[in-house]
């Protein structure tokens, strides 16, 4: 996989407020993504390949050097995954984390 040039440097989404704002709708898409994307063994593999390409392409520097230092070896496209997924980067935060037995909650909150 060809990665972005370590040199580049969003400055504005990198700022706090843009950055929340940022985060905000890459999680709003991936929870979209799982809830209504049928799962196919196509659609598994894209999405895995989406997941995965974060680490080179998220526009956030900060944010795509976290990427990189995850495990991203048992990617699945399923609400649970992502659940936990996600609460490994709110627990980073300081945030608090979904609970994931009742991830109907995650999906609803993204979907409003």
């Amino acid at each position: 996989m060809i990665a972005l040039n370590e040199d580049c440097m969003c400055t504005d989404v990198c700022k706090e407020d843009n950055k929340e704002l940022l985060g905000q709708g890459t999680w709003r898409l991936l929870h979209s993504m799982v809830e209504h994307v049928e799962r196919t063994k196509d659609n598994e593999q894209l999405f895995q390949n989406f997941i995965q390409s974060l680490q080179y392409l998220y526009p956030c520097k900060e944010c795509r050097n976290h990427l990189k230092k995850m495990p991203l070896d048992s990617i699945e496209m399923t609400p649970l995954w992502l659940c936990e997924f996600h609460n490994k980067v709110n627990v980073r935060l300081k945030k608090k984390p979904y609970d994931c037995s009742t991830f109907k909650q995650v999906v609803s909150h993204f979907s409003e």
